[in-house]
C-alpha cells in the first residue's frame, strides 16, 4: 500500500482461534485512509555538498503520490554516492493537511577528499612510493577528479583523471590523460625481460539503464614504445621480428631491439552495481562486462587485437558482522586483422595481492605460461576466483 501512495494504511490482524483443531486463522482488516502527496523535500548536513547533488538522487518526487519504494531506492542511491557516513529519510505529517507530508532527509557528511603519501616495500614490486589527491565530491558538485602517481622498482603511473556523472541529465562523461613506464629487468622477478613507454588520453560516457545498470563507452589513443632487455626470450625476438615460428633457428637474434605502437583504442562495457552502500558495502553484488578494441593509429608496424573481460563481486553477510565475499574475474585477448596474437605486453599475469589476476599465496606475476628464459611470459587467458572472509573489528 505504501507504494502506491497510502502512506498511512492501517492493517489489523485479527485472530480467529479454534480450540478443537489447534489452530488458528488469520483476517487482516485492511483501512488505506487518503492517499497521501509529497509537499516538499527539504536537506539537513550537507554543508559542502550542493542541494542539488542530492536531489538528483532522490527517486521520490516533491508532488508526487508517496511511494515507499521510491523513498528506500533514494536512501541507498545516496548511500552509494560516498560522501555520507549515514543518510535518514524521515516521513513529517504536514500540519492542518491530511493528505501531504514533508520529507527530511537527514545527511552526515564524511571527509570525501582524500590526500594520500605512501612508502613500502613489497616482495614482487620492490620499494612503493605512491601520491594522490582524489576527490570525489569535487567543490560540492558530485564530479569526480583524482591526480594519482604511483611508482615501484618496475613501474611508473602518473594519471589525472575527471569524470561528471551528470554532463547531461541521462550521461556522464570523463577524461583520462595518463603516463606508464614499465621494466621488468629493474626488480627481481621472473618475468619476460622488456620494458614499455606508455602515453595516452580517452573520454569515457557512461548512460544508465536503471538504478542498478549503466553502459559505459569511451576512445582514446595510445602510443607505447617496446624496448627488449639484455637478454630476451625467443618469444620476445619472435614478436620484434614479426615472424611465428618456435622454436627459433640456433643464432638468431631480434632485427630491432625496440619499436612504436601508436593505437586508437574503443571500449564498451555494461556495468550492475547493487551495494548496500558505496564504501565498505556489507551486502549485495556487482558485476561488469568490457571489450577493448586497438585499432592501429599509425606507425610503421600496426598492432591491432581486442580484449574481453567479465568481473564479479559479491558480499553476502552470515550474521554477528562477518561476511563473505566472493570475487571472480575472467579475461580473453587476442589480434584483429593480420596481427596474429595479443602482443605480449597486453598479456594476462596471476599471482600476488591487490592486482588483476589476484590469488593469495602466490607471488606477483608468477602463475602463467613460461617463456624459453623459463620466466613467466603470461596468456591471452585468465580465470581467477577468490573467496574470503570479512572479520567485524572491535573499534566502533
Amino acid at each position: 500500500y505504501g507504494q502506491y501512495g497510502y502512506a498511512f494504511a492501517k492493517i489489523t490482524p485479527i485472530p480467529h482461534i479454534d480450540m478443537k483443531n489447534q489452530e488458528v486463522s488469520m483476517t487482516f482488516l485492511i483501512d488505506p485512509g487518503k492517499k497521501i502527496y509529497v509537499r516538499r523535500i527539504t536537506f539537513e548536513g550537507n554543508t559542502k555538498t550542493q542541494d542539488q547533488v542530492l536531489r538528483r538522487e532522490m527517486r521520490q518526487q516533491e508532488g508526487a503520490l508517496v511511494d515507499t519504494a521510491d523513498i528506500k531506492e533514494s536512501e541507498r542511491r545516496l548511500n552509494m554516492l560516498g560522501y555520507f557516513k549515514g543518510v535518514k529519510v524521515d516521513t513529517v505529517p504536514v500540519p492542518g493537511s491530511d493528505d501531504k507530508v514533508d520529507l527530511d532527509v537527514k545527511v552526515k557528511e564524511a571527509p570525501s577528499a582524500t590526500l594520500t603519501l605512501g612508502a613500502g616495500y613489497s616482495d614482487t614490486d620492490g620499494f612503493l612510493i605512491n601520491a594522490g589527491y582524489n576527490q570525489p565530491n569535487f567543490l560540492g558538485t558530485g564530479k569526480n577528479l583524482g591526480i594519482n602517481f604511483n611508482t615501484s622498482d618496475f613501474e611508473r603511473y602518473y594519471s589525472v583523471n575527471y569524470f561528471n556523472p551528470y554532463y547531461t541529465n541521462s550521461m556522464g562523461r570523463g577524461f583520462n590523460v595518463y603516463a606508464q613506464t614499465v621494466d621488468t629487468d629493474a626488480h627481481d622477478i621472473d618475468i619476460s625481460t622488456y620494458a614499455t613507454d606508455s602515453y595516452g588520453a580517452s573520454m569515457s560516457y557512461s548512460m544508465p539503464l536503471s538504478e542498478t545498470n549503466n553502459l559505459s563507452f569511451g576512445y582514446g589513443y595510445e602510443i607505447t614504445k617496446v624496448k627488449l632487455g639484455d637478454d630476451p626470450s625467443e618469444e620476445l625476438i619472435n614478436f620484434m621480428n614479426g615472424t611465428n615460428t618456435l622454436p627459433l633457428p640456433p643464432g638468431t637474434t631480434a632485427e630491432r631491439d625496440s619499436e612504436t605502437f601508436n593505437n586508437v583504442t574503443l571500449n564498451g562495457g555494461w556495468n550492475q552495481i547493487n551495494y548496500d552502500r558505496g564504501i565498505f558495502p556489507t551486502k549485495g553484488y556487482a558485476q561488469s562486462v568490457g571489450l577493448e578494441l586497438d585499432l592501429p593509429g599509425g606507425g610503421s608496424n600496426p598492432q591491432s587485437f581486442y580484449k574481453l573481460s567479465y568481473l564479479a563481486h559479491l558480499y553476502q553477510p552470515i550474521g554477528k558482522g562477518f561476511i563473505i565475499t566472493a570475487r571472480g574475474e575472467t579475461g580473453f585477448g587476442d589480434g584483429l586483422g593480420s596481427t596474429d596474437a595479443l602482443p605480449f605486453y597486453e598479456n594476462y599475469y596471476a599471482g600476488g595481492i591487490g592486482v588483476q589476476g589476484a590469488v593469495r599465496g602466490y607471488e606477483g606475476y608468477s602463475i602463467g605460461p613460461k617463456d624459453s628464459n623459463d620466466d613467466t611470459y603470461g596468456g591471452n587467458f585468465l580465470v581467477d576466483v577468490t573467496i574470503g572472509l570479512i572479520v567485524p573489528t572491535p573499534i566502533a
